[in-house]
C-alpha cells in the first residue's frame, strides 16, 4: 500500500472479511445504535403505564382579628399541618385511576369548636375516562413506538445487507485487480522477451530497426498497463479496508478465495414467495403503511369532541386523635361519591380538520407507495433471477473460450517447436488466453454479485 512501504500481506477469506465488517464497520454501528435507541423509546413510551406514587406535606398557621361575642379573645389563631399521598395509574384506554389518602391536623383557639385540636382523614378513589377524543391515546403511543422500533430494526438489517453487498463487491474487486496485475506483469515479461529476441535478431541481421522499435513500444505500453494495474490494486485494498472498519495498519488484505459457480438456482415462484415474506424494503413499506393507517385513525379520534366521564368515591373521619380519625375513615361510615361528565368542542376546528385531511393524504400516499413497492418487488425478483441465469451463461461461454484459447496456444507452441510457426503467433495466443482467463474471472465475479442480489431480494442475505 502507498502509506506503508513494504507492508506485509495478510491472507483474508470472504467470510472473515464479512465478519470483520459486520463487527467494526462505522456506518453499520451507527445503524445499530439507532435501532437500540428506538428500542429504548418503546420502554419510554410504555413507562406511561408505570404507577406514580406522590406525596405532599403542608404546615400553616393564621392569626386573624375577630369581633364575635362568643370568642373571649379579639384574635382568632388557627394552625394546620398534614400530609397527602396518592397512587396514580394510567389506563390503556386513555383514562386514569387515582387512590389518595389525606390527613390534616388542625388547632384553633376559637370557642365555637368542640375540641381545640382535631385530626381529619380522607380516603378517596377517583377515575377519569375519555369517551371520544383521547380514547386509547396512551396505548397508541406505545404501539407507534413499537412500529418505529420495528422500522429501525429493518433499517439496521438493510444496512447489514448493503454492507455485505459492498464488502463482497470490494473483495471480488480486489481479486479482479490482483488478477489484472498478474496478467499485466506477465504481458510485460513477454514484451521484454520479445525486445531481447528482436535485438538479438537485429544484431544477426534478420530484422530491421523498425521491428525493434515496435516491440520496444509494446514493452513501454505493457509497463504503463502494469503501473495502472498496481494503482488499481492499491485503491481496491484501501476501499476494502475502509469497509472493514480498519485503521491504518501495517498489513495488506490478500484475498485467498476465488468465485465458485453454484450447482442450481431456486425456481422463480419460490424466490417470489420468499421475497414477499422477508424482503427488507418491502417490509419497511408495509410498516410505513401501517404507521400511516394508525396515524389516520388517531386523527379521526382527535377530530371528535372531547367527552369525558369522571367519578369518585371517598370516605372520611374526624376525631381528636389520629388513630380515631383513621379508624373512622376506614370504617366507611362517612361516604361520599360524585359522578360527572364534561364535553368540549373546538370551533370552528380548522386545525383538527386540516390535521385529519393531512393524515388522510399521508395514508393514501403510503398506500400508493406500498402498492408500488409490491410491483417493484416482483420486478426485482424477476430481474435478479434473469441476472443469475445471464451470468451463469456467461460463465459457461467464458469457460469454453478459455478452453479454445488453450488449444490454440498449444497448437502454436507445437508449430513453433517444429519450426513451422512464429514467436509472434505464440505471444498472440498467450495474450488471447490471458484475455479469456480474465473474462472468465469477471464473469464468475458478476455471477457472485447476481447471487448476492438474489439473496438480498429474498431477504436471506444476512443469514447466508
Amino acid at each position: 500500500m502507498w502509506w506503508v512501504a513494504g507492508a506485509a500481506a495478510e491472507p483474508l477469506t470472504l467470510a472473515d472479511a464479512l465478519r470483520e465488517a459486520l463487527a467494526h464497520n462505522p456506518e453499520l454501528q451507527r445503524a445499530t445504535v439507532r435501532g437500540e435507541q428506538a428500542r429504548l423509546d418503546v420502554v419510554v413510551a410504555a413507562g406511561v403505564f408505570d404507577p406514580v406514587l406522590a406525596g405532599r406535606v403542608d404546615v400553616g398557621s393564621s392569626s386573624t382579628p375577630t369581633n364575635t361575642s362568643v370568642d373571649g379573645t379579639r384574635r382568632l389563631v388557627t394552625g394546620s399541618s398534614g400530609f397527602s399521598t396518592s397512587l396514580d395509574q394510567a389506563l390503556p384506554t386513555g383514562g386514569g385511576l387515582s387512590l389518595g389518602w389525606t390527613e390534616v391536623y388542625a388547632t384553633s383557639n376559637s370557642q365555637n369548636v368542640v375540641s381545640a385540636s382535631t385530626v381529619s382523614d380522607r380516603l378517596s378513589f377517583d377515575v377519569s375516562q375519555p369517551l371520544l377524543s383521547g380514547l386509547g391515546a396512551t396505548l397508541r403511543g406505545v404501539h407507534n413506538a413499537r412500529l418505529a422500533a420495528d422500522d429501525a430494526a429493518l433499517a439496521a438489517r438493510q444496512a447489514q445487507e448493503q454492507l455485505v453487498i459492498d464488502v463482497s463487491g470490494a473483495y471480488w474487486g480486489l481479486v479482479a485487480a490482483g488478477e489484472s496485475l498478474q496478467l499485466a506483469r506477465r504481458s510485460r515479461d513477454v514484451a521484454a522477451r520479445q525486445v531481447a529476441d528482436a535485438q538479438e535478431r537485429y544484431t544477426e541481421g534478420f530484422v530491421g530497426s523498425g521491428d525493434v522499435s515496435q516491440v520496444e513500444r509494446a514493452l513501454g505500453a505493457a509497463r504503463q498497463v502494469e503501473v495502472v494495474a498496481a494503482a488499481e490494486v492499491e485503491a481496491a485494498e484501501q476501499g476494502l479496508e475502509r469497509l472493514l472498519g480498519r485503521a491504518v495498519a501495517s498489513s495488506r488484505p490478500e484475498p485467498v478465495d476465488r468465485p465458485v459457480v453454484p450447482l442450481a438456482d431456486p425456481p422463480l415462484d419460490q424466490v417470489l414467495a420468499a421475497a414477499s415474506a422477508a424482503n427488507t424494503q418491502w417490509l419497511r413499506e408495509r410498516l410505513a403503511w401501517e404507521q400511516a393507517e394508525r396515524a389516520a385513525r388517531q386523527a379521526r379520534l382527535q377530530a371528535l369532541p372531547d367527552v369525558r366521564v369522571n367519578g369518585s368515591v371517598s370516605t372520611s373521619g374526624l376525631a381528636s386523635t389520629a388513630e380515631a380519625a383513621r379508624s373512622d375513615a376506614v370504617s366507611w361510615t362517612n361516604v361520599g361519591w360524585a359522578v360527572g361528565a364534561s364535553a368540549s368542542v373546538p370551533l370552528p376546528a380548522r386545525a383538527l380538520r386540516a390535521t385529519l385531511a393531512s393524515a388522510g393524504l399521508d395514508l393514501e400516499s403510503a398506500r400508493v407507495a406500498r402498492d408500488a413497492a409490491e410491483q417493484d418487488l416482483a420486478l426485482r425478483v424477476q430481474g435478479a433471477v434473469r441476472a443469475v441465469a445471464r451470468d451463469r451463461a456467461r460463465v459457461t461461454l467464458a469457460e469454453e473460450t478459455v478452453g479454445f484459447a488453450r488449444q490454440a496456444l498449444a497448437a502454436d507452441e507445437e508449430l513453433l517447436q517444429d519450426g513451422k510457426g512464429a514467436t509472434r503467433d505464440v505471444v498472440m495466443s498467450l495474450a488471447a488466453l490471458d484475455e479469456a482467463t480474465a473474462a472468465d474471472l469477471l464473469a464468475r465475479i458478476d455471477l457472485q454479485a447476481s447471487l448476492l442480489e438474489l439473496q438480498r431480494v429474498t431477504g436471506g442475505l444476512v443469514a447466508e
